[in-house]
């Protein structure tokens, strides 16, 4: 009898591994149990990022909460590179260094 129940524990834990690796079906999507987290700001500075801390999940971090990170991450930086690339495009297009000039005014004009 004992070694039934060795055998049938057995199945269960492989029936439960293989259905976890996907092989014998998936398991449901998550489910988000609370509101998302708003981790960072729209344009993250770089204190906002090294101050960012995820939740604890029983495998690791939570993955939404990264995935939200990232997502904000990666948009940020893609507008700061759109700005730059801008920036240099107009720098280009200059035909030099562009100096401030001042007005020239009439002798005794605005003096002191």
């Amino acid at each position: 009898m004992t070694l039934v129940f060795v055998v049938l524990g057995i199945v269960l834990l492989a029936a439960i591994g293989l259905i976890a690796a996907g092989r014998l079906g998936q398991l449901d999507s998550p489910t988000r149990d609370r509101p998302p987290a708003g981790l960072l700001p729209a344009d993250p500075t770089p204190s906002a990022v090294q101050g960012v801390r995820f939740t604890i999940a029983a495998r690791g971090y939570r993955m939404d909460e990264v995935d939200s990170a990232l997502r904000t991450l990666t948009a940020a930086l893609a507008n700061r590179d759109t700005r730059i690339a801008e920036l240099e495009q107009g720098h280009r297009s200059t035909d030099g260094p562009q100096l401030f000039t001042p007005p020239v005014t009439a002798a005794g004009e605005g003096s002191p």
